[in-house]
């Protein structure tokens, strides 16, 4: 049986993917994938398993505990629902300093006012 840390090393080789290419993919530290992988003592958080699984389709279950065999195992489709996402979300910014939670906000208020239609824009 494998251990967490092990099985994100086979999720990385299977995905051909090296330590930076994986952080980079998921914004996290590739110290960080680095650690995890060679640090058989320490469990995946759920936040990390939950971007693992949005971003490549890999099955939660099979992360956390192996279900499923020693290869990793991909859903066919991440499967998200709104709740879920806000969940989610709200998880992330919560991770976040007061700077870069402001930084955020106006990005997402640039593109919402990118994103009104002609009618409100010229109103």
């Amino acid at each position: 049986m494998t251990t967490q840390n092990e099985r994100l090393l086979k999720l990385r080789n299977a995905l051909g993917l090296s330590t930076t290419e994986l952080a980079d993919a998921i914004g996290y530290s590739q110290s960080l994938i680095s650690h995890l992988e060679n640090n058989q003592a320490k469990t995946l958080e759920k936040r990390l398993v939950r971007v693992l699984h949005l971003a490549f389709g890999v099955n939660e279950e099979w992360l956390l505990t192996g279900a499923g065999g020693d290869e990793p195992v991909f859903d066919e489709k991440p499967a998200i629902d709104q709740e879920s996402l806000i969940a989610f979300l709200r998880d992330c910014l919560d991770q976040l300093t007061p700077a870069n939670r402001e930084i955020l906000m106006n990005v997402v208020r640039e593109l919402a006012a990118a994103e009104e239609p002609a009618e409100k824009k010229r109103e």
